[in-house]
């Protein structure tokens, strides 16, 4: 988080503050469930990818 705060050159309170409040909304705990599920549509993305050169 502390990158992210320095890029966008805000306190990490405020990050922390934005990112407690958008896990509310979205009904979730942790980043990890956004995390896992957008790696699975990159990886799926890509064999698409694959499959269509090969093609």
């Amino acid at each position: 988080m502390s990158l992210i705060a320095k890029d966008l050159r805000v306190s990490i309170k405020t990050v922390s503050h934005n990112k407690r409040s958008a896990l509310i909304k979205l009904g979730i705990r942790t980043l990890q469930p956004l995390i896992i599920n957008a790696g699975y549509k990159k990886e799926i993305r890509r064999i698409r990818t694959l499959s269509k050169r090969r093609k």
